[in-house]
């Protein structure tokens, strides 16, 4: 099958939605990638590409995208997360939304599988996941049926082999629709 959408940023940021706030809080295109500076703070951070009602199967879709750390602080900070939702707003957790996603949070060694059915989050951290700063990682997250998502990450960018971290969600997925 061939990509309901791809881009490599080499034309620009065109049709995605930044928003941005708080002390030192940024999300931005630069240099054919997205950016993110991520600090604690109550404020909310994000990018979406709306690709609109309908244009996702609500049971198989591949997403794929290089994820590098370049550095990571202390303590718990605000995270975020890579994927697909049911919305298009840029509020953080719009009632009665759907997640399929990836949330790191390299400050404490965690990811959390973004699951969220209906607005109820039904995730979990996977703990003792150590992602290191300064390296690319390739992220695979995969809706493998209606009723389940696959999490990948692999170091190689052909997204083959034996990844080195893999997590399989089939107890939270059944009845996420309409992602965009």
């Amino acid at each position: 099958d061939s990509p309901t959408y791809e881009d490599d940023f080499t034309g620009g940021a065109s049709g995605w939605s930044f928003t941005t706030g708080g002390s030192g809080q940024v999300a931005q295109y630069n240099s054919n990638q997205l950016e993110f500076t991520m600090k604690r703070s109550t404020s909310y951070n994000g990018v979406i590409y709306d690709l609109g009602s309908g244009a996702v199967s609500d049971t198989k879709w591949v997403i794929r995208f290089k994820y590098r750390i370049t550095t990571a602080g202390g303590g718990h900070a605000r995270s975020y997360y890579f994927g697909l939702r049911s919305d298009n707003s840029l509020q953080e957790q719009p009632s009665g939304n759907d997640v399929i996603g990836f949330r790191p949070m390299p400050q404490d060694s965690r990811l959390y599988i973004y699951v969220r059915n209906n607005g109820t989050d039904g995730s979990a951290y996977q703990s003792g996941v150590s992602l290191s700063t300064s390296t690319d990682y390739y992220v695979e997250i995969i809706r493998v049926s209606a009723s389940e998502a696959k999490f990948n990450i692999y170091t190689n960018s052909s997204y083959t082999g034996t990844p080195a971290f893999t997590h399989t969600d089939s107890s939270d997925v059944s009845g996420i629709t309409d992602l965009r």
